[in-house]
């Protein structure tokens, strides 16, 4: 039987919505699940089956959830071969399928009860949006071989309604978003940037042992922070000093907040003005000699603040989904979770022909 390559428009269009609030992968839609054993439906196609789930008067048809699977399936064998889904997560035998089916399985839910405030909150698509979706699902189609929609089960009807759900959840995320408090203070969002000495008694070393240093090591580790600053107070170009004598080159030039470091390094170094030296600062992992480059880099302060802004629309975000997904009980379809393999047509004889290099 011959493969087809599947568009991966679909995966990044559930991926958007899951990844601005951070769904997906938990094993946890927020909703309680029902397992029901209910029968596969007695027909002549391998697409047409009962749904997957339901949640209340919603549902998760299994044909839907093959097309965000084959999707997300050949990205997959893309990236990292077809070998990848025998490869086990856990000692439990969990495989990279098993937890991609169950992961897509719980984006298509938390999408599904987004879509569903729509109504409540009163947002609904444009009409230029509505035309744009729909010139969406005509080029998608027209992608395609009638043997490859055949093939794929794929309907006109399922990739506008695919198209809209997410847009329309694209637009929910941004009126409840809307809410957040966007007002950040300076000093909870400034940014420094430092050249640093680092001399390390803890952690791993460069070829990723252990450091088990002695008393006499430690000692020694700490006469030679102590020796480096004298040195540094007498350097006339502090960067090429530390290039010199720090034992972590590849962090010589570091720029961070607050939550970023160590309490201790972080307020020794907003506590310096631009062009001023640290003493040695004792931290976890071995001692630094900070040199400020500047006290408040305006561009990354600028960028954390977005992040911060971000931060704050997401769990506000995750408070209303919290609440919205609390209405629902997810009744699984186990009979038909079981079908939900990664060659839907492993058990029916299928012959097609395969799409050309040119036609591609």
């Amino acid at each position: 039987m011959k493969k087809y390559r599947l568009a991966a428009i679909l995966l990044g269009m559930i991926i958007g919505i899951t990844s601005m609030t951070g769904c997906g992968g938990s094993g946890d839609s927020g909703a309680e699940v029902t397992p029901t054993p209910e029968p596969v439906s007695e027909t002549n196609s391998v697409w047409d089956k009962d749904p997957v789930a339901v949640l209340g008067d919603i549902e998760i048809s299994y044909r839907e959830l093959m097309i965000y699977l084959q999707s997300t399936k050949q990205e997959y064998e893309q990236q990292y071969g077809s070998e990848v889904w025998g490869y086990a997560l856990d000692a439990d035998g969990t495989t990279i399928w098993d937890f991609v089916r169950e992961m897509t399985l719980e984006q298509l839910i938390y999408l599904k009860i987004v879509c569903a405030q729509a109504e409540p909150l009163n947002v609904s698509l444009t009409e230029d949006e509505v035309m744009d979706i729909n010139d969406y699902t005509e080029e998608y189609m027209d992608y395609f071989t009638e043997d490859e929609i055949e093939y794929f089960g794929i309907t006109e009807e399922l990739i506008r309604g695919i198209y809209t759900e997410n847009l329309l959840a694209e637009k929910i995320y941004e009126t409840i978003t809307l809410r957040a408090d966007t007002e950040v203070a300076d000093e909870d969002a400034r940014q420094v940037k430092v050249y640093q000495i680092f001399v390390q008694t803890d952690g791993f070393d460069a070829e990723g042992n252990q450091l088990k240093l002695t008393d006499d090591e430690l000692a020694e580790k700490k006469q030679k922070a102590s020796d480096l600053l004298a040195g540094a107070k007498e350097a006339e170009d502090f960067k090429a000093y530390a290039q010199a004598n720090t034992e972590d080159t590849a962090q010589l030039e570091e720029t961070f907040g607050r939550g970023d470091r160590d309490d201790v390094i972080v307020n020794a170094a907003f506590a310096l003005q631009k062009g001023e030296m640290s003493g040695i600062i004792e931290a976890e992992d071995g001692y630094y000699i900070l040199y400020c480059v500047e006290e408040t880099d305006e561009a990354a302060t600028a960028e954390r603040k977005e992040e911060i802004i971000a931060e704050r629309q997401k769990a506000l975000f995750e408070e209303y989904y919290d609440e919205w997904s609390a209405e629902y009980e997810i009744v699984m379809n186990d009979e038909v979770w079981k079908t939900v393999t990664r060659d839907p047509y492993e058990n029916a004889e299928v012959e097609v022909e395969s799409r050309t290099e040119e036609e591609e």
